[in-house]
């Protein structure tokens, strides 16, 4: 369970959402049928890099989490920092893995997400703490 809360399914839905849709678009436009396997690999991506991204976040925000929402797993002790950034790391390899297996172009994505998700949460780099680095 306090994996669940370290991944935060609710959060998982809207990036299914996005490559449904972009999906969708991307197939009427190329007028072909919906590739299934693609798709679903891509969905699989989504998820993995979306969990990634927020087991990362909870990692480097803890201090931040401890007064603002000490019910998280972290903060409260289910889930140690050592165990949730390997659970990001796992879930990120899953994602680059799942994104391979869909397009190159989406694995491209996939990369960049991630790249951009380490960059805004973790040090050195930490631009979440600037004005400018939390807007992109």
């Amino acid at each position: 369970m306090a994996i669940l809360a370290l991944v935060r399914p609710f959060t998982l839905l809207a990036p299914v959402l996005g490559t449904i849709c972009a999906a969708g678009v991307a197939a009427a436009y190329l007028e072909r049928p919906w590739a299934t396997p693609t798709l679903l690999f891509a969905c699989v991506s989504a998820i993995a890099a979306t969990a990634a991204s927020n087991a990362w976040n909870q990692v480097f925000d803890a201090e931040i989490d401890r007064a603002n929402k000490p019910h998280r797993p972290i903060v409260s002790g289910a889930v140690s920092r050592e165990r949730a950034r390997a659970i990001g790391h796992v879930a990120a390899i899953l994602a680059v893995v799942a994104g391979a297996l869909a397009t190159p172009a989406f694995l491209a994505c996939v990369l960049v997400g991630l790249g951009a998700t380490w960059i805004y949460s973790a040090p050195p780099w930490r631009t979440k703490r600037l004005t400018y680095g939390a807007l992109w």
